[in-house]
């Protein structure tokens, strides 16, 4: 009888039931391991990222309000040395306005995915040595990782 019911344990039936649960409990504990690393890591720099959004768009506004007060003021006075004497500050705080965008720009992708990448190099099958924003994954790296198992098989086919 104890023989009996360790064949019925192990029937491929059975086998192709408990397979899908502990797929689902593995992947319910990745999910669960990823909401706790986004809680602690992720988050609270997005939302250091927000408030330094926030604060480079209020800079925009009020630079913006400031131009058009400093424009109106050229119109009325109507004095080109008044003129000339005003565009040399208006051009370099454009320039330094600009510099203060490309940088929030150039910083925001690296901060996050130099995160999201520290989450995926706990893992074993997985080792990202550097990140460079305007670089690219070389394929044979991409296809080892097996992140994207089913878009991996596409692009292996295409190459």
């Amino acid at each position: 009888m104890n023989r009996a019911a360790t064949q019925t344990l192990l029937t491929p039936q059975t086998f192709k039931q408990i397979k899908p649960f502990k797929l689902h409990l593995a992947v319910q504990s990745a999910y669960h391991n990823f909401r706790l690393f986004y809680n602690q890591s992720i988050y609270p720099e997005l939302l250091n990222l927000e408030q330094r959004r926030r604060r480079l768009m209020r800079l925009l506004v009020v630079s913006g309000l400031m131009l058009m007060g400093v424009v109106m003021l050229q119109v009325y006075l109507s004095i080109f040395a008044v003129t000339l004497a005003l565009f040399i500050p208006v051009g370099l705080w454009i320039t330094y306005l600009g510099f203060r965008v490309q940088v929030f720009f150039k910083e925001f992708k690296p901060r996050i995915v130099s995160l999201l990448l520290d989450f995926i190099d706990n893992d074993v099958n997985f080792s990202f040595d550097g990140y460079e924003p305007k670089g690219f994954i070389p394929p044979e790296n991409f296809l080892e990782s097996r992140i994207f198992l089913r878009h991996a098989t596409t692009i292996l086919e295409k190459i």
